[in-house]
């Protein structure tokens, strides 16, 4: 009967829109799970930058600013991957930093997760120079680790160091500073509505680099 229709009509309705708000629901939590998981790992890297780059320790009251950045890496050697995250945070911080002194607007700063104990208001004179000078650091760690990890021949031989710290990690955080350099570049140059990772670019360059974290464009727009 149409009484019928129109009933089991109704019911469809409401079963559809009862399994829409499931999936919305869990598209939020997923959304707020991956949220959480972006603050903890940038308050942890941000931890990480600052004991390398500003600690109080033994080597401060003796030790010039890059011998003492050079002593606390050769002592808590950080793996490739690590390295790529305190690069793409400085950088990402930077940018942010400079962009709001440059348009008089500390509100950019928000979309930073910040570390209850740190300082952010003068990162933009704070990590002036943090990587460079983690890159031209890295090229002295790079000769002394190749030269503890040689073969006889001069070869290496040790591939679980290899494939962790890559053996020539100094150039392969200049590219990475170079592909962060080249995402803003182009973020500037084209409409932010327009801006995307290409997938091809990007599958090939993890096939490159499998040893590097995922490339996320939008986390480094400074607007």
């Amino acid at each position: 009967s149409r009484d019928h229709l129109e009933m089991e009509a109704q019911r469809l309705l409401q079963q559809a829109k009862a399994l829409r708000d499931e999936a919305a629901e869990a598209q939020s939590n997923m959304a707020r799970e991956k949220t959480q998981k972006q603050r903890q790992h940038d308050l942890a890297i941000d931890e990480l930058i600052e004991t390398y780059f500003f600690s109080t320790d033994r080597y401060s009251m003796s030790c010039t600013y890059d011998e003492c950045l050079l002593n606390r890496l050769r002592d808590r050697r950080l793996g490739l991957p690590t390295l790529f995250h305190v690069v793409d945070r400085i950088y990402q911080r930077e940018t942010l930093a400079n962009e709001a002194l440059e348009r008089n607007d500390d509100t950019l700063l928000s979309q930073l997760n910040f570390h209850p104990s740190i300082d952010y208001s003068d990162d933009a004179n704070r990590l002036d120079g943090c990587i460079e000078a983690l890159i031209e650091l890295h090229e002295e760690l790079d000769l002394e680790q190749q030269h503890q990890h040689q073969h006889q021949q001069g070869e290496f031989h040790d591939a679980a160091f290899v494939q962790h710290y890559g053996g020539n990690v100094s150039q392969q955080l200049e590219r990475r500073l170079q592909k962060l350099q080249q995402a803003t570049a182009k973020c500037e140059q084209q409409p932010i509505t327009s801006v995307a990772v290409n997938e091809d670019e990007k599958e090939q360059s993890e096939q490159q680099e499998s040893a590097t974290p995922a490339f996320d464009l939008a986390k480094f727009l400074p607007w």
